[in-house]
């Protein structure tokens, strides 16, 4: 497992940020730490690339009370991830996806919110959406009232599933290893932190045999408020081979 990248910047497009703070708090959540894992480079569990005319898009599908809701973003463009929009699913044939939300802002992503090929191609679509750069945490610009909390939260669920992925673990092996019942490590391996503890997720990094240090330095700057990062140093992960064993 090679050590966390630094994280891509976020673009909010159009209405993207307020269709998703419209959602239900658990939704949001869940979403939030999806596009964490993006920012780093990764795929979230509940994450589907999409394909044909929306090939480089990305949907995450999440069903919650009984109901199915959606965020859409793009990472294709450089190191930035462009939210494009998030909507409760409102299809009438089947698994369609609703075609409105897409035209104008995909195409107006294809260039970048600086590049002059922006305007030309938003201005093609007859409808030009605005562009909101991320204050560097999801949570906080989607107004959690914990952000710095809950952005921890996420790293740390990506140290783990990353770590399950590596080993090759089944959720069965990955329950057995973490002392829980096998739902809730479904749930851990969908990316989703309900129900989990800063403090729970870190014994949980410590019985899959890793150290956890925590440094407390005075923050680097006066005008911002401090914050919590998840780190990772140390070699590559590897399979074990009575995972492989068994998995075969």
């Amino acid at each position: 497992m090679r050590p966390v990248p630094s994280p891509k910047p976020v673009v909010w497009v159009g209405q993207a940020r307020d269709e998703l703070k419209a959602l239900p708090r658990e939704v949001q959540r869940t979403m939030g730490i999806a596009i964490w894992f993006a920012q780093l480079g990764g795929l979230h569990p509940l994450a589907s690339p999409m394909k044909g005319k929306l090939a480089g898009v990305i949907e995450i599908g999440i069903d919650f009370d009984r109901r199915t809701f959606r965020l859409m973003y793009t990472a294709k463009l450089g190191a930035v991830i462009y939210a494009l929009c998030a909507f409760p699913k409102k299809a009438t044939k089947g698994i369609a996806t609703p075609k409105a939300p897409f035209g104008p802002r995909r195409a107006a992503t294809s260039a970048g919110p600086q590049d002059p090929r922006a305007g030309r191609e938003v201005l093609m679509n007859k409808r030009a959406p605005d562009f909101e750069r991320s204050s560097g945490n999801v949570f906080a610009d989607l107004a959690f009232d914990h952000p710095e909390e809950e952005l921890a939260k996420a790293q740390l669920i990506f140290q783990i599933v990353e770590l399950i992925r590596a080993r090759g673990l089944t959720q069965i092996q990955a329950a057995q290893l973490l002392g829980l019942p096998q739902p809730k490590v479904s749930l851990l391996c969908r990316g989703q932190s309900t129900g989990f503890s800063t403090d729970r997720l870190i014994r949980f990094l410590n019985r899959l045999d890793q150290d956890i240090e925590i440094v407390v330095r005075t923050k680097r700057s006066t005008r911002r408020p401090a914050t919590v990062r998840v780190v990772r140093r140390g070699r590559n992960v590897r399979r074990p081979q009575r995972a492989i064993a068994r998995a075969t």
